[in-house]
């Protein structure tokens, strides 16, 4: 569990070459990327079929930090990756989810008449009023990070709300475990510079966990 910019330190590669060469080193840090909340991307990419601007796709949270160049045998770790002792000793991937949203665009063309209610919808927007004459407001905005209760589960995250204001005014209505990663889902490797500085003025909590 060590940080890239460790890893590229001289004193820190030489102390991995210190163990025997068969050793092979677990890398757990900030460039392990494999979505792991595969049925919250794959509801969000079948709800952006009918509203992209209400149900905009979920982003892969990606660290800009480039990868070190190891020279002991290393594996990155990933999420479900699994190491079998036996009967053989080997490093299994066939649980790592995948997120594939062609598959979840295919499954979701499937239900009954879905297609042709997505095109009415399509339709009804085109010849909304508002939306025509321009007179539509973004803002305020209510983005639904977690409605969940105090555990998080696997389509529900935590209790979370971001009000967006304006381009520049947000609240933060309570911070559930997990909410740093909805917004980087929600609004990818931008959320930093977008976002936190407004937040972290504006932050209300409704209630305490002990």
């Amino acid at each position: 569990m060590t940080p890239e910019s460790v890893l590229k330190t001289d004193e820190y590669k030489q102390w991995m070459e210190r163990f025997p060469s068969t050793t092979e080193h677990l890398i757990l840090n900030e460039q392990v990327c494999t979505v792991h909340n595969v049925r919250s991307h794959k509801i969000q990419t079948q709800l952006n079929l009918i509203h992209p601007e209400i149900f905009p796709e979920l982003k892969h949270y990606k660290t800009k930090e480039t990868q070190a160049a190891l020279h002991v045998p290393n594996v990155r770790a990933e999420c479900l990756l699994k190491f079998q002792l036996r009967p053989k000793i080997e490093w299994q991937r066939d649980a790592i989810p995948s997120c594939d949203t062609e598959e979840f665009v295919k499954e979701a063309a499937e239900a009954p008449n879905f297609l042709q209610e997505v095109e009415e919808c399509k339709r009804f927007r085109a010849t909304d009023a508002a939306v025509l004459s321009g007179r539509a407001e973004k803002y305020p905005e209510v983005v639904f990070l977690g409605t969940g209760s105090a555990l998080p589960m696997k389509i529900r995250n935590v209790s979370g709300n971001l009000v967006n204001i304006s381009a520049t005014q947000s609240v933060l209505l309570d911070c559930g475990e997990g909410t740093f990663g909805q917004l980087c889902r929600h609004y990818g490797t931008s959320v930093e510079r977008r976002l936190l500085a407004k937040i972290l003025n504006s932050h209300a909590l409704s209630h305490l966990h002990s």
